[in-house]
């Protein structure tokens, strides 16, 4: 089956900054210079998706070999520019550094486990060994109820930007993620949009989990070396919950490969 008889030829992400408040560009990390024993990962071309049916194989061959033996899928060619991936990290860094959400909001939007979702706000405790324990991971889930509870649901300095923020959203849900479906679909042997129709949160982002679909923004602060106690368990390993996690990359290493 053509890709285009499930879907069109994957479109440019297209947003706009035009009159809105200025927000500081993305501060981006330094490569990592160490010299590390890196792992070659195989580069997804996902734009091989739209090509005649000799690539699409040879992409469909890549994909199951970088599941066997990476354990990550790299993905290039998914309609985005690096210039709009930063402007996302710099919304991320208007949330947490200068002034995206009040204090005031993040008790508002605090999320609650107990209600089985990850929706808003995260403080720096939650995913420690203990009860309480900080662990310095802040962030702030973005949910369908955010965008279709405007302006309410969400904190006042960033109902400029909800259009870029959801707007990002449905392009990596229906664009990049529905792709990687199709190459998993093919993969098992199965019709393209056989995996795209069993994810009960397709098309948008919902509301409880498991099989939900939403948009984070987050940040790893910093270790204060008196708070940092390294006999104890920072945070536990994990599975997510969704089918695809999917993470812009950065020139920082932070992913351990145990091969």
């Amino acid at each position: 089956m053509a890709i285009d008889e499930v879907l069109p030829p994957m479109p440019q992400f297209a947003s706009s900054i035009a009159g809105k408040p200025e927000i500081a560009p993305w501060d981006k990390p330094h490569p990592t210079k160490e010299d590390l024993n890196w792992t070659e990962l195989r580069t997804l071309d996902l734009s091989l998706l739209d090509g005649t049916p000799n690539q699409q194989a040879e992409l469909v061959e890549t994909t199951r070999l970088a599941i066997q033996k990476d354990g990550f899928l790299f993905v290039k060619n998914f309609g985005m520019t690096e210039e709009q991936l930063d402007r996302h990290f710099a919304l991320a860094q208007y949330i947490f550094f200068h002034g995206g959400i009040s204090e005031e909001e993040k008790e508002k939007f605090m999320w609650d486990l107990s209600k089985g979702t990850f929706k808003g706000y995260k403080p720096r405790v939650g995913w420690g060994e203990k009860e309480g324990q900080r662990d310095q991971i802040e962030h702030f889930n973005w949910y369908q109820s955010h965008f279709d509870g405007l302006p309410d649901s969400v904190p006042s300095n960033m109902l400029p930007f909800m259009d870029e923020i959801q707007g990002f959203a449905d392009h990596m849900t229906n664009q990049v993620n529905r792709r990687l479906l199709v190459l998993l679909s093919r993969i098992l042997g199965m019709p393209d949009n056989f995996l795209w129709e069993k994810v009960s949160a397709r098309g948008s982002a919902g509301d409880s989990l498991p099989g939900t679909s939403y948009h984070r923004h987050m940040v790893y602060h910093k270790w204060d070396p008196e708070e940092y106690d390294k006999s104890s368990l920072i945070m536990h390993g994990h599975t997510d919950f969704g089918t695809l996690t999917l993470l812009p990359s950065q020139p920082a290493m932070n992913l351990v490969d145990y091969s």
